[in-house]
């Protein structure tokens, strides 16, 4: 009599995991899409909603691997929006003479320091990012788990985007140099993005193409190909590169020139 207990009760458990495990299922099954007129605001606004898969976030969606655009922005696209290299906004006169960035994640402490300096490296810019350790920042680098890097564009006040996330361990599959080297690459790619910087390789939204820049660089900080090494697609030694291409030298000189007068 124990022993039909016994197989009275393994059943029973056995049976409430398995309907556990179809509810699981169902749930999944029954996810909600991306709404049509989310896909349809992106595709007007230049992003590549076929190639990269679209992901909804609490504050938008994250589209071409490590851009947050927000809801609103993307409802109120137009089919006329244009195709172009940098933000719809860049930072105001007086925020980009003093971006503050907090990073949050002290095992890439030097990382987002070498990332910062490349951006100060650049001469006859009014341009210039500084470490913060406390208090609050323009920028905060924040870990989140499975993100391999995205930031936010500035915000319709000219401030600079407000968080950048990334998780440091996706890198971990690559040898030590070269994770370095393309961690470094990338969190200076998403600060180029929160200070109004798109993609130079593909066509991101935004007012007009940066004058003075050509439509590809090889050698740009701001390429999207950061997702692409994780799984073995790209030539990592387009990462090797410590700063920033003479391009975007020039990229930045141009939105952020020296002589440009705060009102």
């Amino acid at each position: 009599m124990k022993n039909l207990n016994l197989f009275a009760i393994l059943l029973v458990a056995l049976l409430m995991v398995q309907c556990q495990d179809e509810g699981i299922e169902e749930f999944q099954q029954a996810k909600d899409p991306i709404p049509e007129e989310i896909i349809n605001g992106l595709n007007a606004m230049g992003f590549n909603t076929v190639d990269y898969e679209v992901l909804q976030k609490k504050e938008g969606y994250l589209v071409e691997g490590d851009i947050i655009i927000p809801t609103k922005t993307i409802l109120n696209a137009t089919t006329t929006s244009a195709k172009h290299r940098r933000a719809a906004n860049i930072l105001s006169c007086d925020a980009a003479r003093r971006v503050t960035v907090k990073n949050n994640i002290p095992s890439i402490n030097n990382l987002v320091r070498d990332a910062v300096n490349s951006w100060n490296e650049v001469v006859n810019s009014s341009l210039r990012v500084r470490l913060v350790r406390t208090g609050n920042a323009d920028i905060n680098i924040n870990r989140e788990i499975g993100n391999a890097g995205s930031g936010r564009f500035p915000t319709a006040d000219g401030r600079p985007g407000p968080v950048i996330e990334i998780d440091p361990a996706l890198y971990d599959v690559l040898p030590a140099n070269q994770r370095t080297q393309v961690l470094r690459f990338v969190l200076r790619h998403e600060i180029g993005h929160n200070i109004g910087f798109g993609h130079t390789n593909q066509n991101d939204p935004g007012s007009s193409h940066i004058e003075g820049t050509p439509m590809n660089d090889s050698r740009s900080t701001m390429n999207a190909q950061a997702h692409a090494v994780l799984n073995g697609n790209i030539d990592v030694s387009l990462f090797q590169s410590g700063t920033l291409s003479q391009q975007d030298i020039i990229a930045v000189r141009q939105l952020y020139p020296a002589n440009r007068v705060c009102q």
